[in-house]
Protein backbone atom coordinates (compact mmCIF):
# COMPACT_ATOMS: atom_id res chain seq x y z
CA UNK A 1 0.00 0.00 0.00
CA UNK A 2 1.19 3.66 -0.68
CA UNK A 3 1.64 5.51 1.88
CA UNK A 4 -0.66 8.21 2.63
CA UNK A 5 0.89 11.69 1.06
CA UNK A 6 0.06 13.92 3.65
CA UNK A 7 2.56 11.19 5.47
CA UNK A 8 4.96 11.38 3.24
CA UNK A 9 5.57 14.92 3.39
CA UNK A 10 5.42 15.52 7.10
CA UNK A 11 8.16 12.37 7.03
CA UNK A 12 10.04 14.70 4.77
CA UNK A 13 9.78 17.88 6.29
CA UNK A 14 10.97 16.31 9.89
CA UNK A 15 13.85 14.63 8.23
CA UNK A 16 14.96 17.85 6.81
CA UNK A 17 14.70 19.11 9.88
CA UNK A 18 18.45 17.17 10.37
CA UNK A 19 19.39 17.85 6.74
CA UNK A 20 22.33 21.12 5.99
CA UNK A 21 21.53 22.06 2.62
CA UNK A 22 25.12 23.78 2.38
CA UNK A 23 28.71 22.31 2.62
CA UNK A 24 29.15 24.03 6.35
CA UNK A 25 32.31 24.56 8.38
CA UNK A 26 32.44 26.12 11.86
CA UNK A 27 35.73 27.56 12.72
CA UNK A 28 36.08 28.35 16.98
CA UNK A 29 37.65 30.39 18.67
CA UNK A 30 37.60 31.00 22.46
CA UNK A 31 34.60 32.92 23.22
CA UNK A 32 32.71 29.41 21.74
CA UNK A 33 33.20 27.91 24.74
CA UNK A 34 33.22 31.17 26.64
CA UNK A 35 29.59 30.15 28.17
CA UNK A 36 30.67 27.09 30.10
CA UNK A 37 33.03 29.31 32.17
CA UNK A 38 36.40 29.15 29.96
CA UNK A 39 38.43 32.23 29.65
CA UNK A 40 38.93 34.61 27.19
CA UNK A 41 42.66 35.89 26.31
CA UNK A 42 43.22 38.46 29.26
CA UNK A 43 41.12 36.06 31.58
CA UNK A 44 43.15 33.24 31.01
CA UNK A 45 46.02 35.51 31.71
CA UNK A 46 44.09 36.94 34.98
CA UNK A 47 43.75 32.98 35.85
CA UNK A 48 47.12 32.49 35.67
CA UNK A 49 48.52 35.05 37.46
CA UNK A 50 46.48 34.79 40.21
CA UNK A 51 47.39 30.96 40.43
CA UNK A 52 49.49 29.79 42.78
CA UNK A 53 53.45 29.64 41.92
CA UNK A 54 54.20 26.17 43.83
CA UNK A 55 53.05 22.83 42.46
CA UNK A 56 51.31 20.74 44.81
CA UNK A 57 51.49 17.01 44.38
CA UNK A 58 49.89 14.72 47.09
CA UNK A 59 51.13 11.92 45.91
CA UNK A 60 54.95 12.95 46.17
CA UNK A 61 56.75 13.24 49.19
CA UNK A 62 58.75 16.33 47.78
CA UNK A 63 57.59 18.41 45.23
CA UNK A 64 59.83 20.92 44.92
CA UNK A 65 62.42 18.27 44.31
CA UNK A 66 60.72 17.17 40.83
CA UNK A 67 58.83 20.24 40.14
CA UNK A 68 61.96 22.78 41.12
CA UNK A 69 62.87 23.98 38.10
CA UNK A 70 59.16 24.39 36.71
CA UNK A 71 58.42 26.51 39.76
CA UNK A 72 61.01 28.99 39.29
CA UNK A 73 60.23 29.04 35.49
CA UNK A 74 56.88 29.87 36.73
CA UNK A 75 57.81 32.85 38.86
CA UNK A 76 59.90 34.21 36.99
CA UNK A 77 57.02 34.02 33.96
CA UNK A 78 54.75 35.99 36.06
CA UNK A 79 56.87 38.57 36.77
CA UNK A 80 57.17 39.06 33.31
CA UNK A 81 53.58 38.75 32.07
CA UNK A 82 52.07 41.03 35.19
CA UNK A 83 53.85 44.10 33.01
CA UNK A 84 53.43 42.35 29.42
CA UNK A 85 50.29 44.99 27.77
CA UNK A 86 48.59 42.27 25.12
CA UNK A 87 45.81 40.62 26.00
CA UNK A 88 46.85 36.81 24.77
CA UNK A 89 48.94 34.08 26.50
CA UNK A 90 49.84 32.62 23.41
CA UNK A 91 51.33 36.22 22.00
CA UNK A 92 53.01 36.37 25.17
CA UNK A 93 54.64 32.82 24.40
CA UNK A 94 55.85 33.96 20.89
CA UNK A 95 57.56 36.60 22.33
CA UNK A 96 59.70 34.84 25.12
CA UNK A 97 60.03 31.27 24.32
CA UNK A 98 61.98 30.82 27.14
CA UNK A 99 58.87 30.08 29.38
CA UNK A 100 57.30 27.65 26.69
CA UNK A 101 57.22 24.87 29.02
CA UNK A 102 55.80 26.52 32.16
CA UNK A 103 52.95 28.53 30.12
CA UNK A 104 51.84 25.58 28.77
CA UNK A 105 51.78 24.15 31.92
CA UNK A 106 49.99 26.95 33.57
CA UNK A 107 47.66 27.02 30.29
CA UNK A 108 46.64 23.16 30.93
CA UNK A 109 46.25 23.55 34.48
CA UNK A 110 43.59 26.32 34.51
CA UNK A 111 42.02 25.41 31.62
CA UNK A 112 41.24 21.95 33.24
CA UNK A 113 39.87 23.53 36.20
CA UNK A 114 36.70 24.39 33.54
CA UNK A 115 35.93 20.78 32.44
CA UNK A 116 32.96 20.98 34.79
CA UNK A 117 31.04 17.91 33.64
CA UNK A 118 27.91 19.32 36.01
CA UNK A 119 28.24 21.82 32.99
CA UNK A 120 27.88 20.30 30.26
CA UNK A 121 24.78 18.08 31.91
CA UNK A 122 23.19 20.39 32.63
CA UNK A 123 19.64 20.88 30.63
CA UNK A 124 20.37 24.63 30.16
CA UNK A 125 24.08 25.26 30.78
CA UNK A 126 25.48 24.08 27.36
CA UNK A 127 23.90 26.87 25.86
CA UNK A 128 24.15 27.00 21.81
CA UNK A 129 26.24 23.35 22.07
CA UNK A 130 22.46 22.20 22.41
CA UNK A 131 21.48 24.11 19.53
CA UNK A 132 23.82 22.71 17.30
CA UNK A 133 23.52 18.97 18.56
CA UNK A 134 19.50 19.40 17.40
CA UNK A 135 20.19 20.91 14.09
CA UNK A 136 22.65 17.89 13.09
CA UNK A 137 22.14 14.69 15.02
CA UNK A 138 19.36 12.11 13.66
CA UNK A 139 19.09 9.08 15.93
CA UNK A 140 18.64 6.81 12.89
CA UNK A 141 21.36 8.35 10.48
CA UNK A 142 24.18 9.66 12.85
CA UNK A 143 25.47 13.42 12.44
CA UNK A 144 24.92 15.52 9.07
CA UNK A 145 28.22 14.99 7.05
CA UNK A 146 28.00 18.19 5.40
CA UNK A 147 29.21 19.52 8.88
CA UNK A 148 33.23 20.38 9.36
CA UNK A 149 33.99 22.10 12.80
CA UNK A 150 37.71 23.10 12.79
CA UNK A 151 38.87 24.51 16.52
CA UNK A 152 41.79 26.89 17.39
CA UNK A 153 40.63 25.64 20.88
CA UNK A 154 42.47 23.43 23.33
CA UNK A 155 39.59 22.55 25.29
CA UNK A 156 37.36 19.32 24.73
CA UNK A 157 33.99 20.52 25.95
CA UNK A 158 32.53 19.73 22.69
CA UNK A 159 33.40 16.65 22.32
CA UNK A 160 32.43 16.03 26.14
CA UNK A 161 29.01 17.46 25.72
CA UNK A 162 28.14 15.40 22.43
CA UNK A 163 29.87 12.23 24.31
CA UNK A 164 27.43 12.92 27.26
CA UNK A 165 24.33 13.55 25.31
CA UNK A 166 24.60 10.24 23.26
CA UNK A 167 25.33 8.13 25.82
CA UNK A 168 22.68 9.41 28.79
CA UNK A 169 20.37 11.09 26.58
CA UNK A 170 20.08 8.38 23.68
CA UNK A 171 21.63 5.11 26.10
CA UNK A 172 23.89 4.10 23.81
CA UNK A 173 27.07 2.32 25.31
CA UNK A 174 30.18 3.56 25.38
CA UNK A 175 31.87 2.16 22.55
CA UNK A 176 28.58 3.00 20.38
CA UNK A 177 28.57 6.72 21.75
CA UNK A 178 31.98 7.11 20.69
CA UNK A 179 31.35 5.52 17.16
CA UNK A 180 29.20 8.18 16.70
CA UNK A 181 31.20 10.99 18.03
CA UNK A 182 33.36 10.00 15.53
CA UNK A 183 31.71 10.39 12.87
CA UNK A 184 31.76 14.55 13.06
CA UNK A 185 35.08 15.68 12.07
CA UNK A 186 36.58 17.77 14.45
CA UNK A 187 39.72 19.09 13.42
CA UNK A 188 42.04 21.05 16.81
CA UNK A 189 44.44 22.37 14.36
CA UNK A 190 46.23 23.52 17.95
CA UNK A 191 46.03 20.39 19.80
CA UNK A 192 43.89 18.98 22.21
CA UNK A 193 43.41 18.42 26.34
CA UNK A 194 43.36 14.83 26.04
CA UNK A 195 41.61 12.33 23.37
CA UNK A 196 38.20 12.22 25.17
CA UNK A 197 38.26 8.14 24.75
CA UNK A 198 41.01 8.33 27.20
CA UNK A 199 41.40 11.00 29.37
CA UNK A 200 38.06 11.90 31.70
CA UNK A 201 37.05 15.14 31.30
CA UNK A 202 36.81 16.29 34.45
CA UNK A 203 38.74 18.86 37.00
CA UNK A 204 40.46 16.29 38.42
CA UNK A 205 44.21 16.13 37.74
CA UNK A 206 48.28 15.24 39.01
CA UNK A 207 50.74 17.72 37.76
CA UNK A 208 52.01 14.95 36.37
CA UNK A 209 48.68 14.64 34.14
CA UNK A 210 48.84 17.90 33.45
CA UNK A 211 52.11 18.20 32.40
CA UNK A 212 51.17 15.62 29.50
CA UNK A 213 48.36 17.43 28.59
CA UNK A 214 50.67 20.18 28.08
CA UNK A 215 52.83 18.61 25.73
CA UNK A 216 49.56 17.78 23.66
CA UNK A 217 48.96 20.98 23.36
CA UNK A 218 50.72 23.58 21.00
CA UNK A 219 50.85 27.87 20.68
CA UNK A 220 50.40 29.95 17.48
CA UNK A 221 54.64 29.97 17.45
CA UNK A 222 54.91 26.78 17.63
CA UNK A 223 52.36 25.24 14.71
CA UNK A 224 54.37 25.01 11.20
CA UNK A 225 51.07 25.23 9.30
CA UNK A 226 52.32 24.30 5.75
CA UNK A 227 53.15 20.93 7.06
CA UNK A 228 51.03 20.21 9.29
CA UNK A 229 48.08 17.48 8.94
CA UNK A 230 45.33 19.43 11.00
CA UNK A 231 45.55 22.58 9.06
CA UNK A 232 46.15 20.69 6.00
CA UNK A 233 42.03 19.30 6.74
CA UNK A 234 41.66 22.51 7.91
CA UNK A 235 41.92 24.36 4.55
CA UNK A 236 40.63 21.54 2.86
CA UNK A 237 37.37 22.30 5.04
CA UNK A 238 37.12 25.69 4.44
CA UNK A 239 37.89 25.37 0.51
CA UNK A 240 35.15 22.81 0.16
CA UNK A 241 32.24 24.44 2.11
CA UNK A 242 29.62 27.29 0.67
CA UNK A 243 29.16 28.49 4.44
CA UNK A 244 31.45 29.36 6.96
CA UNK A 245 30.63 30.92 10.52
CA UNK A 246 33.29 32.21 12.84
CA UNK A 247 32.59 31.86 16.29
CA UNK A 248 33.88 33.29 19.31
CA UNK A 249 36.87 34.00 16.61
CA UNK A 250 39.94 36.88 17.25
CA UNK A 251 40.59 36.86 13.72
CA UNK A 252 44.91 36.32 14.46
CA UNK A 253 46.65 37.27 11.46
CA UNK A 254 48.46 34.25 11.22
CA UNK A 255 45.68 31.49 12.06
CA UNK A 256 43.24 33.79 8.98
CA UNK A 257 46.38 33.18 6.90
CA UNK A 258 46.58 29.53 7.81
CA UNK A 259 43.15 28.64 7.04
CA UNK A 260 44.19 29.58 3.37
CA UNK A 261 42.23 32.88 3.21
CA UNK A 262 45.72 34.95 3.02
CA UNK A 263 44.96 36.62 -1.01
CA UNK A 264 41.37 37.01 -0.14
CA UNK A 265 40.00 34.92 -3.38
CA UNK A 266 38.84 31.90 -1.37
CA UNK A 267 35.74 34.10 0.59
CA UNK A 268 34.25 34.83 -2.83
CA UNK A 269 31.23 32.94 -3.11
CA UNK A 270 31.02 31.73 0.05
CA UNK A 271 28.32 32.96 2.80
CA UNK A 272 30.64 33.97 5.71
CA UNK A 273 29.66 35.09 9.47
CA UNK A 274 30.81 35.72 12.57
CA UNK A 275 29.79 36.73 16.39
CA UNK A 276 31.01 40.02 17.36
CA UNK A 277 30.22 40.23 20.72
CA UNK A 278 30.81 43.89 22.69
CA UNK A 279 33.32 44.90 20.39
CA UNK A 280 33.22 49.30 20.39
CA UNK A 281 33.92 51.39 17.60
CA UNK A 282 37.21 51.82 17.04
CA UNK A 283 38.12 48.55 17.38
CA UNK A 284 35.68 47.26 15.44
CA UNK A 285 36.44 49.33 12.48
CA UNK A 286 39.82 48.20 12.91
CA UNK A 287 38.81 44.53 12.81
CA UNK A 288 36.90 45.48 9.52
CA UNK A 289 39.84 46.79 7.96
CA UNK A 290 41.87 43.48 9.39
CA UNK A 291 39.01 41.49 7.38
CA UNK A 292 38.63 43.55 3.76
CA UNK A 293 42.28 42.34 2.62
CA UNK A 294 40.70 39.15 3.15
CA UNK A 295 37.80 39.59 1.72
CA UNK A 296 36.21 38.82 5.05
CA UNK A 297 34.61 41.87 5.40
CA UNK A 298 30.89 40.32 5.41
CA UNK A 299 31.60 38.60 8.33
CA UNK A 300 30.89 41.55 10.66
CA UNK A 301 27.80 42.66 9.51
CA UNK A 302 25.86 41.08 12.19
CA UNK A 303 24.87 42.65 15.18
CA UNK A 304 26.43 42.04 18.44
CA UNK A 305 25.85 38.62 19.75
CA UNK A 306 27.22 35.59 21.13
CA UNK A 307 27.52 32.07 20.07
CA UNK A 308 24.18 31.18 22.12
CA UNK A 309 22.45 34.63 20.26
CA UNK A 310 23.86 33.64 17.33
CA UNK A 311 22.35 30.05 16.64
CA UNK A 312 18.88 31.01 17.89
CA UNK A 313 18.17 34.28 16.19
CA UNK A 314 20.67 34.70 13.27
CA UNK A 315 21.68 31.42 11.60
CA UNK A 316 19.83 28.29 10.98
CA UNK A 317 22.54 25.26 9.76
CA UNK A 318 19.52 23.86 7.50
CA UNK A 319 18.07 26.49 6.24
CA UNK A 320 20.93 29.19 6.31
CA UNK A 321 21.39 33.03 7.87
CA UNK A 322 18.50 34.83 8.35
CA UNK A 323 18.23 38.65 6.66
CA UNK A 324 20.62 41.53 8.39
CA UNK A 325 17.93 43.37 10.56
Amino acid sequence: MKPHFRTSINTLIEYARFMIMRPTVLVLGAGSSHHLGYPLGQGLIDDILNSPSEIDDPNCSDPRLIYGYLEDQIKALKDCLAMYPGGSIDAFLTLHSEFMQAGKFLIARELKKHEERGKITNQHAPGWYRILFNEIYDHETGFDQLLRIVTFNYDRSLEAYIYETLSKGFRLTKSDALSRLAQLPIEHVHGIMGDIKLTHYSQVASPNEIMKISECIQVISEVEAEGNDSFKRARQYVLDAECVYFLGFGFNDDNIKRLGFGDGSLAKGKTIRATVKNVDKVPRRNLYVKLKQYGLTQAIQLPDCDCNTFFSDHVSLSNGPLPFD
